[in-house]
């Protein structure tokens, strides 16, 4: 009796043993949920909706989760994925900042749920509060939004929220008039001079590791004069639904591709009516 008893209990701790590794690896390469904190997605996300993000979509990511915990330098590599971001695909990601807007570093614990406005090589613009990308208006985002925004004034806003990414007199860019700016990829080549540094000075520092700064009209990483850099990872600017209510890429820049956790996929429940088993486009 004491030996099956013994059996028994070791068989069910195998066997628990071998749900929690799956669970683990499901969480890490398959799927995950996530709770929207806001409506700055609305309508396509309310607050209190929960997504499934499948991360097979476009790669799961791979990397040491105990480097992460200790604040560590963290190595990611994504696993091949089905296809690449496309333009209006819904992504969690991990927000590209801590504590400071100026130096890219990631935050673990903070996630944001927003829409892909651009993607690496585009020209992104917003005119009269609108996105155009590559010359192209209404290829993306939040068309009624975006209609809505066009309509208002300056004064419509307080100035933290007008006013734009990259906070610079050269550049008084804001929600109606932004751009246009390249958005940065891998072997995109991006000419550096003091005018054009602050808007791609913090991402070259994030990639090489340098301090980037200018002297008299020239442009230095680390010690060494460089008139051009050409980038090594991809980068993406994301945008909020609502558009007049969202924390995104025009006012703190690009969002690094290793931040990218997946693609949202479908609403799993919600505390609006009907929106339970919702595929999200």
């Amino acid at each position: 009796m004491k030996n099956k008893i013994s059996v028994w209990v070791v068989n069910v701790l195998f066997w628990m043993c071998i749900l929690f590794v799956v669970w683990v690896v499901l969480q890490v390469v398959g799927y995950s949920s996530f709770r929207i904190p806001s409506d700055s997605m609305a309508p396509a996300l309310v607050t209190g909706d929960r997504i499934w993000v499948a991360k097979p979509v476009l790669g799961a990511r791979i990397f040491n989760p105990f480097a992460a915990l200790n604040d560590s330098h963290v190595k990611i590599r994504r696993l091949p994925g089905w296809r690449q971001v496309e333009h209006n695909d819904i992504l969690v990601f991990n927000f590209p900042y801590r504590s400071s807007w100026d130096t890219v570093c990631m935050d673990w614990s903070t996630y944001y749920v927003k829409r892909c406005i651009g993607l690496p090589g585009d020209t992104l613009a917003i005119r009269e509060g609108f996105y155009f990308i590559n010359g192209e208006k209404g290829k993306v985002g939040n068309q009624a939004a975006q209609q809505e925004l066009s309509l208002k004034k300056r004064e419509d806003f307080e100035p933290e929220v007008y006013n734009t990414f990259p906070y610079r007199p050269a550049y008084p860019w804001n929600i109606h008039t932004f751009g246009p700016l390249v958005i940065p990829g891998k072997g995109i080549r991006i000419p550096l001079t003091p005018h054009t540094l602050c808007l791609y000075k913090r991402w070259i520092e994030w990639e090489t590791g340098k301090s980037v700064k200018s002297r008299g009209q020239d442009v230095y990483i680390g010690e060494g004069k460089a008139e051009a850099y050409c980038f090594q990872k991809n980068y993406y600017f994301v945008g909020g639904d609502r558009v007049e209510d969202s924390k995104d890429s025009r006012y703190w820049g690009f969002l690094p591709e290793e931040c990218i956790v997946g693609k949202a996929w479908i609403i799993r429940s919600s505390e609006t009516e009907g929106r339970t088993g919702k595929l999200i486009q």
